[in-house]
């Protein structure tokens, strides 16, 4: 199942960076030599003798396939076609597997990896977890499938984009591979040639690799290959014409570009099945040297897709014009430069906001949404209080303290919750610490407005601590601590195999009804032996007489926290291949959406259990004043709180927020997915797993740049506008992208 979720995944990517249309670019790939033959293990231990050339990753994947060193680390400058090498490769041998003793390729980034907390082993198996959540069907594959199929050497990591990371970084993750890993282990690093030879200067070579080099493409081949990609008729005549000049003059401008696989892409995106006339690239008066024709083309390149996507379906452009992908764009390549990385994933939008990315911004805004919806019944229950009514005292000051406290605790459970991970143990803790200012508030009022006890403060700030508890506490027992999760939830019922999720399921079951019990047993109790305003008498028969509801009230929250880590426990069904930015987000807003309904829910668990349970209730209620009861607090009093702090466990609610607040000012489309995989369809991003890159370092910089260069021209559209915007400063580097995908689009 592994090997046809990676078969599925990457054969769409080649088709849309277009790798086999008409060929690959042809890339001899050579061991090293030279000052940088340091760079590799011994030849006697890589098993690939010196001189030894592989015309292109079809050769390699042969060798790989046949030999029992599976080790090589492919370098090279930027737009050298190393990613595209991984890419074939994957799918070379995936076409080889007849023997089991073939490794899976499986294509993942490096800058995920934090060495500093975690192993080279752990993260691959939590890479392999993320990409391909089939791996986690615990129903078929057992416990822990991506961690034996590592073990057993079955998977074979292809890891992409090492020179990405700062120095400090890439050393730490170059040390971890050495160290942590197998030397028996297959492996295949891609990184560009300097930065792979700083980090070996620090913790040295890779056991057992080859280090491999790609040879400039033929300038005539790049040109072949481009008039073949281009319509017959009179355009062939320009073509040629290119391919005399690059032959005329191989260390010329145009020549220079056609030397990497990046530089065939852009040329073959700007020229071909376009209006633009190849022989224009060749004018050395506009492009005096390589930099100012690459320039040019990276400028180009976004305006060309969609411009051409626009003349085939006026209606298909999302945003209704090229220039507005053009400003989404630079907007979200500026995002992730400031953030320093290559990878857009959706659920870590709100990075890139200011506001949305501060704990104490988020807490303050949900806290002041949630309040706001439960004003009014606030009001309506403050002034109709027994306190009010029968002792005539103000209702004013009793409204602020309900209101402060509200106010309060969701963001204080935000902030307590924001590292926390553990479901029991952490959201007692967070429960507990939030509900202190409260206590203290109500107890402050008590001091003021209640001369009846002298134990009247103390008793209000336990009673207000008690039943914020039951209300809250079932929450994150259920949803979890609301706290942005580092990747998004999933999961899917099943009945099949059962035992294996049983134990699992009846531990959890038994420590939250233990939990929720004593604290419903706690505040039932307080509430039937308080009898007058401000006097607590204890009896002895007013814990014995609310075991049965607080046991109803454990065991209804410890069910429905048994049940979301079964449904979570499961990973996704097999067969659903593997994970893309919409599926993952649809999967996570999935949850949020069940989340919001048991958030709510919960609230009003032991509100439910204390009216109807005979010993908990000294008086009839009738139906009717019940189920109003029960509607009041569900939408207007504790209700919208609970599903605030229910939802805020999950990635959703994060993202969209962000999304549409960037998407008020014109940063960002409404539509985010939709535009994206837009992009993706038409050669700008690529997709890795559940995140976006664009398709090149090289263009994430270039549309990053603070404003345009001078020298380079003004790309001008079919319409004759320009397409030029500013964008924020780039940083950081980004693996060797691909080829350049379909100009066709598909409406999103």
């Amino acid at each position: 199942m592994l090997s046809d979720a990676v078969r599925e995944q990457w054969s769409r990517e080649a088709v849309f960076r277009q790798l086999f249309d008409p060929w690959p670019v042809a890339v001899v790939w050579t061991p090293v030599g030279g000052a940088e033959a340091e760079l590799a293990d011994h030849t006697e231990l890589t098993g690939i003798r010196p001189g030894v050339r592989f015309s292109g990753a079809q050769e390699l994947a042969e060798f790989w396939a046949g030999s029992a060193r599976r080790r090589t680390v492919l370098v090279g400058d930027a737009g050298s076609g190393k990613t595209s090498c991984a890419v074939l490769f994957t799918l070379a041998l995936l076409d080889m597997r007849q023997s089991p003793e073939v490794p899976i390729p499986v294509v993942l980034t490096a800058s995920t990896f934090r060495p500093e907390r975690e192993s080279a082993e752990r993260w691959l198996r939590r890479q392999l977890l993320a990409a391909y959540p089939v791996l986690g069907d615990r129903e078929r594959f057992g416990p822990d499938a991506a961690g034996d199929l590592l073990a057993r050497h079955r998977v074979a990591p292809v890891i992409d984009g090492l020179d990405e990371l700062e120095p400090e970084q890439r050393t730490r993750v170059l040390c971890s591979l050495v160290e942590g890993l197998d030397p028996r282990a297959p492996l295949m690093l891609t990184c560009r040639s300097r930065e792979y030879a700083e980090a070996v200067a620090q913790c040295g070579v890779l056991p057992r690799a080859a280090v491999l080099a790609p040879s400039p493409v033929a300038p005539a081949e790049a040109a072949r290959s481009l008039a073949l990609c281009d319509q017959p008729g009179p355009r062939q005549a320009a073509w040629r014409r290119v391919a005399e000049e690059v032959a005329a003059r191989p260390d010329g401008p145009l020549a220079s570009v056609l030397a990497t696989p990046l530089g065939v892409s852009l040329v073959r995106a700007h020229c071909v099945e376009g209006t633009v006339d190849p022989r224009e690239l060749l004018d050395s008066h506009r492009f005096s040297d390589r930099r100012t024709l690459q320039r040019h083309l990276l400028g180009t390149l976004v305006p060309a897709l969609y411009a051409r996507a626009a003349a085939r379906d006026p209606q298909g452009v999302y945003g209704g014009s090229p220039e507005r992908a053009d400003r989404w764009l630079r907007f979200l390549a500026g995002a992730m430069a400031r953030q320093g990385t290559r990878d857009f994933a959706w659920w870590r939008l709100h990075d890139t906001s200011r506001a949305s990315r501060s704990a104490w911004g988020v807490a303050a805004f949900v806290g002041a949404c949630a309040v706001a919806v439960t004003l009014p019944g606030l009001v309506d229950f403050v002034k109709n209080s027994a306190t009010v009514r029968l002792h005539r005292d103000p209702w004013v000051p009793l409204l602020a303290l309900r209101l402060l406290s509200l106010l309060l605790i969701v963001p204080s459970l935000l902030l307590l919750a924001r590292r926390r991970t553990d479901r029991v143990r952490d959201a007692v803790a967070a429960v507990t610490l939030a509900s202190l200012v409260p206590a203290a508030l109500a107890a402050t009022y008590t001091l003021v407005y209640v001369h009846d006890s002298p134990s009247g403060p103390l008793l209000s700030a336990l009673l207000t601590m008690a039943v914020l508890s039951t209300q809250f506490l079932p929450v994150l027992l259920v949803a979890g601590v609301p706290s942005s999760p580092r990747l998004p939830r999933r999961g899917h019922f099943s009945a099949q195999a059962w035992r294996a999720r049983l134990a699992s399921c009846v531990r959890r079951f038994a420590a939250v009804t233990a939990v929720v019990g004593a604290a419903s047993l706690t505040v039932d109790s307080m509430m039937f032996c308080l009898q007058s305003r401000g006097g607590f008498q204890f009896h002895p028969v007013c814990a014995a007489g609310n075991v049965d509801s607080a046991l109803v009230v454990g065991a209804v929250v410890g069910a429905m926290a048994a049940v979301a880590y079964w449904y979570e426990s499961a990973g996704v069904r097999a067969g659903r291949g593997p994970s893309t930015p919409c599926s993952s987000l649809r999967n996570d807003r999935r949850l949020a959406c069940a989340f919001v309904t048991a958030g709510a829910v919960l609230t009003l668990v032991d509100t439910v259990v204390t009216e109807v349970m005979p010993s908990a209730n000294t008086k009839d209620v009738s139906l009717g004043e019940f189920a109003v009861l029960l509607l009041q607090d569900f939408v207007v009093n504790v209700g919208p709180l609970g599903a605030a702090v229910a939802v805020m466990s999950t990635c959703w609610p994060y993202y969209t927020l962000t999304r549409l607040r960037h998407a008020f000012v014109g940063r960002l489309p409404w539509r985010l997915q939709a535009c994206l995989a837009e992009a993706h369809r038409l050669g700008v991003l690529r997709q890795v797993g559940a995140v976006y890159q664009f398709r090149h370092a090289l263009l994430q910089d270039e549309l990053a740049r603070p404003g345009s260069d001078p020298q380079v021209p003004t790309p001008r559209l079919r319409d004759g506008r320009g397409s030029s915007h500013p964008s924020a400063t780039s940083t950081g580097r980004q693996p060797d992208g691909g080829q350049a995908s379909s100009p066709g689009h598909a409406p999103s």
